[in-house]
């Protein structure tokens, strides 16, 4: 959990996508769609004006799995995972350029997903040794 969580968080500061000269991280490209007012329906607006609380939400989903959760964990690592993962994957379909960061918070979406999944499998019980 906690190296998919740091894929995905390392993702969100590379470059996204290059407009003109500048590279720009998906915080100053999403801050610049919100300026522009491209996003046209409340659920994107709502999308782009939280992804400064990814971060957060990253940290609190390995916190959990740390302090062994599993339900918890496991249902903040689905959430992070799709935020995150979802918007790389719009992003990625854009017509401008994307950059490492865009592929980078795709691959950490999806072993965050499966992560988080296998957070609510049950463990198995350890069989008890025979003596012979």
């Amino acid at each position: 959990m906690s190296g998919s969580a740091g894929l995905v968080l390392l993702g969100t500061f590379l470059p996204w996508v290059r407009i003109g000269t500048r590279s720009r991280s998906s915080y100053r490209l999403l801050g610049l769609i919100d300026r522009l007012e491209f996003a046209r329906g409340s659920l994107q607006v709502a999308a782009i004006r939280l992804w400064p609380v990814v971060p957060l939400l990253l940290v609190a989903t390995c916190y959990a799995s740390w302090l062994h959760r599993p339900r918890t964990a496991g249902v903040l690592g689905v959430v992070a995972a799709v935020y995150a993962g979802g918007l790389a994957v719009a992003v990625g379909q854009a017509p401008a350029p994307t950059l490492s960061g865009v592929d980078l918070v795709r691959v950490g979406g999806v072993a965050m997903l499966l992560a988080s999944v296998l957070h609510f499998v049950p463990a198995r019980p350890a069989r008890a040794e025979t003596s012979r």
